[in-house]
This record gives C-alpha cells, sequence and structure tokens, in this order.
C-alpha cells in the first residue's frame, strides 16, 4: 500500500530543514508526497517539482497564521487525502496541528531546533521575548494533538521534551542526512570558476563557513577571529557562504575591522560541494543549532572542522579526533582552532578522514529516507 503524506513547512527556501526535505522525500520508494508551505519563499519549488513533488503554496502575507491560512490549508487537505501530515516549523505546527485536529488526520511533528532555551530569549529584544513567550504557550498546549515527534538530535530531543513538557516516548531521533555523493566528487570545472570568482588564486588558506546571516550563527566572532588568524597566515581568506538579516552588520565589522580584502560574504551559493573543496578549514561557531546541515556536508566534503563546543555538536564531532570543538561565542578560542588546523594540516587532513568516515555511517540520506519512511508505515499500521 502506498501512504500518502502531506508536509507542511514554513517555506520552500533555501534552508536546512527544506533542503533536508527535499533529499529525503525524492527517495521515498512506497511513500506518495505533496509539499505544502505557508510563506511566499519558494526557491526550492522547482526542484520539488522536478522530483515529481506537488507543492501547494499558501502565500500567507503576514507572519501570523490567520482564517484565510486555515481555510486553504484545509482545502489542500481535502484534495490530497494524507493518510499522515508532518509539519516543520513553528508557525507551519500552529496552523496544522489546528487543521489535523478538527479534521482527525494522524500528525507528525518535528523538533529542529532549541527554540525556547535562555540563549535564545537572551539573544532577542525584550518585545520579541513576549512574543516567544505567548508562542511558547500555545505550542506546548497543540503539541498534544500529534502522534508522533522527530527530533533531529538527542540534544534537541532532551531540550525539547522538557522544556515542552512531552513524554520522551513520544520523541524520536532520526538525523537529517546528506547525499554524499556531491562531497565525494567535486566538479573540478566548477571549483575552478569559484576559485577564479572569489579571486582565489593566491594560494593562501581558506576558510568557510556556510549558514543563514542571523546573530546566534556567530559569525561575526568568526570575523572577530581573523586578525590573529591574518597575523600568522596574512594571505588567509575568510569566505561566508549565505543570505539573512544580519548581513549589514556584518559587513559593517568587516569595514570596521579593516578586513574587506580578507573577508567576503558571498551570498547564497549553490556549488557548495566545491566551495568546500577549496576550504582548509571548516568553521561553525554557532551558538545552538538543530543539527548542523552545513556541518554534515562539511563532513562527508572531509573538510577540517572546527566548531563552536555545543551539545549537538558533541554528537557529531569528537573533538580532537574528528575535528575541534572550542568555547562558543569565543572570538581567540575560535581563531586557536583554526591556526591549529592550519598548522598542523596532516593532522587536520586525518580528523577530515575520520569525519567523512562518520558522517557516512550517521548521515547517510539513503538510510535516513528509510528510517522516515519505517515511522510512517509503523504510524499508519497503528492506526
Amino acid at each position: 500500500m502506498t501512504l500518502r503524506i502531506l508536509y507542511l513547512i514554513d517555506s520552500l527556501g533555501v534552508g536546512g530543514a527544506e533542503c533536508s526535505l527535499l533529499e529525503i522525500t525524492r527517495r521515498f520508494r512506497q511513500t506518495s508526497v505533496a509539499v505544502c508551505h505557508l510563506y511566499p519563499e519558494d526557491s526550492l519549488r522547482p526542484d520539488f517539482e522536478a522530483a515529481g513533488i506537488p507543492v501547494y503554496p499558501l502565500d500567507m502575507k503576514g507572519r501570523y497564521p490567520g482564517p484565510q491560512a486555515w481555510r486553504k490549508l484545509q482545502a489542500v487537505q481535502q484534495a490530497v487525502q494524507p493518510d499522515l501530515l508532518h509539519i516543520t516549523g513553528l508557525f507551519a505546527g500552529l496552523l496544522g496541528r489546528s487543521m489535523g485536529k478538527v479534521q482527525g488526520v494522524r500528525m507528525v511533528d518535528s523538533f529542529t531546533n532549541e527554540t525556547y532555551t535562555p540563549a535564545h530569549y537572551a539573544s532577542l529584544p525584550p518585545r520579541s521575548r513576549l512574543k516567544l513567550r505567548a508562542l511558547y504557550v500555545l505550542d506546548r498546549l497543540t503539541l498534544r494533538w500529534v502522534d508522533r515527534i522527530i527530533a533531529n538530535s538527542e540534544a534537541v530531543r532532551l531540550c525539547n521534551a522538557a522544556t515542552l513538557h512531552v513524554p520522551l516516548q513520544r520523541v524520536e531521533v532520526i538525523y537529517r542526512g546528506r547525499d554524499p555523493a556531491p562531497f565525494l566528487s567535486p566538479q573540478s570545472d566548477r571549483m575552478e570558476e569559484l576559485r577564479c570568482r572569489f579571486e582565489l588564486a593566491g594560494g593562501g588558506p581558506v576558510i568557510v563557513n556556510v549558514a543563514r546571516l542571523i546573530p546566534r550563527k556567530g559569525q561575526a566572532e568568526l570575523i572577530q577571529a581573523m586578525p590573529a588568524v591574518l597575523h600568522r597566515f596574512p594571505t588567509a581568506r575568510l569566505l561566508l557562504a549565505g543570505e539573512g538579516h544580519h548581513r549589514p552588520q556584518l559587513q559593517a565589522l568587516i569595514e570596521h575591522l579593516g578586513l574587506a580584502q580578507q573577508v567576503t560574504l558571498l551570498g547564497t551559493v549553490r556549488d557548495v560541494p566545491e566551495l568546500l573543496a577549496l576550504a582548509d578549514v571548516f568553521a561553525f561557531p554557532s551558538h545552538f543549532e538543530g543539527l548542523g546541515g552545513a556541518v554534515v556536508e562539511a563532513m562527508m566534503a572531509a573538510c577540517p572542522i572546527v566548531a563552536a563546543d555545543t551539545p549537538v555538536h558533541r554528537e557529531m564531532v569528537i573533538s580532537g579526533e574528528s575535528g575541534l570543538l572550542v568555547t562558543p561565542q569565543h572570538p581567540g578560542a575560535l581563531a586557536e582552532g583554526i591556526l591549529w588546523m592550519l598548522d598542523h594540516p596532516a593532522e587536520a587532513e586525518a580528523m577530515g578522514r575520520k569525519a567523512r568516515q562518520v558522517a557516512l555511517e550517521k548521515f547517510h540520506i539513503d538510510g535516513v529516507a528509510a528510517r522516515y519512511e519505517a515511522l510512517y508505515r509503523s504510524l499508519a499500521k497503528a492506526n
């Protein structure tokens, strides 16, 4: 029997959750999939449709779901007639759970981040904190309606289950994966194109970060670490791939530190495997994560990793064996980690190889997709 799954997600922009959803769903063998997204951003829509996956936009203009969005989602549900509704995203959750409850649809939800931690609250302005507390109440009340929750790491499972008072037995960990093929065999012509585009012909060490440009991703600390790196390696370059609302502040910091020639904001980069193949170090100082998909990609690329020492990163990287974990939000510690990798290229290369081995075992997309399908079938069978 072919299962019908309707996915509800905040957007189809280029992000970790969205890319993971695409990679997972196009590998299903006995599951029919449709995707519905709340907000207009739909950069990945052509990729889903090329994989034969129907896409239903709700075209919400405001941030918060209202009656019109509810009616549109109800129409999508009636058209698709799903066996299960799988929800990803805070606002998708608030909308989807209410519709699923009324329509009697079995639901799977997602824990993808540590949304309600003190660190997150502290990073927000006072008004945003009040809004997040209100959303927390709604989140906690409506989560009781879902049948199962998938967390993308054990750290996220434990944190959110405790914070939202969800029994641990209702939450299952399935890591988000990646297709290793592009990272095992990057295309040399694209590498050369990137080398020319970003003026890397000088031969100095290249440090890469791939993440949205938002404060919690830690790019500011990475930029602040660069003067110490440049003191030892004057021709080093830092390439920051990604877009986000923090871009103006980061650009101002680059100019304030006089690093305009050494640090480049690349914007969105599609050729991530080739970019990682050019890197001597992958730096990921994120303050907190669900599961850093960019770290998984760096592991598959066998790129030496320096990341913030957080619970999630400890599930991915063994410091001193498959990378280095350094004190979070500490530019000096970050610089020391990067410099160690550059000073010890043989050891760094060995760590990269070990990281690739771990990634192929834990994060191979085929195994991840199989686990998702198995969970869906077990829930459908229980019904």
